[in-house]
């Protein structure tokens, strides 16, 4: 939550062998469950979904977003592949409208075979709350008018003939 806005974040991955087909029935099933929570969602991760060139996602991921009125943020290819050449496999996807992530980057990390995606999210932070307090001068504080009601407080009484431990405190 920020400010007035819910956000959900869901990370998925989807091993590079499974059905596309059967993933984008699970991702619907996700999808509809999490929508279902209100908020802005957003969906992220290696989807393992390559297109046919190296910055395109697969045409039935592409289909499933249109269907959904998403859109995947990020653009470019993700992965560098062991004989060098690149794929788009991870994606950041969100609603077209509003749309709630700028500034999207792809890095290159030099420690993985995939590349760093980020992005900023664009939501307005509420203004602090104003806090308003009084407070005592005790630079200006009277010591003797103070003293004076607090000395004639009979803060503990003790009853003649009874030890201290037995007696109880009188409460005013």
């Amino acid at each position: 939550v920020v400010g007035p806005e819910r956000f959900l974040l869901a990370n998925i991955y989807r091993p590079p062998r499974t059905d596309i087909n059967s993933f984008l029935e699970d991702l619907s099933d996700l999808y509809d469950t999490l929508g279902s929570l209100g908020g802005h969602l957003i969906l992220l991760g290696d989807l393992n979904c390559p297109g046919i060139a190296a910055d395109t996602l697969d045409v039935r991921l592409v289909a499933w977003l249109s269907c959904y009125d998403l859109a995947a943020v990020s653009d470019g290819p993700t992965r560098m592949n062991f004989d060098g050449s690149l794929s788009r496999l991870d994606a950041i996807i969100e609603p077209s409208q509003p749309r709630k992530l700028a500034a999207v980057r792809i890095v290159p990390t030099g420690f993985s075979d995939h590349r760093l995606l980020s992005a900023e999210l664009d939501c307005r932070w509420p203004a602090a709350p104003t806090v308003t307090y009084s407070y005592r001068d005790f630079r200006r504080l009277d010591v003797a008018a103070f003293k004076k009601p607090v000395a004639s407080l009979e803060l503990v009484h003790c009853a003649v003939g009874r030890s201290r431990r037995d007696s109880e405190p009188a409460r005013r």
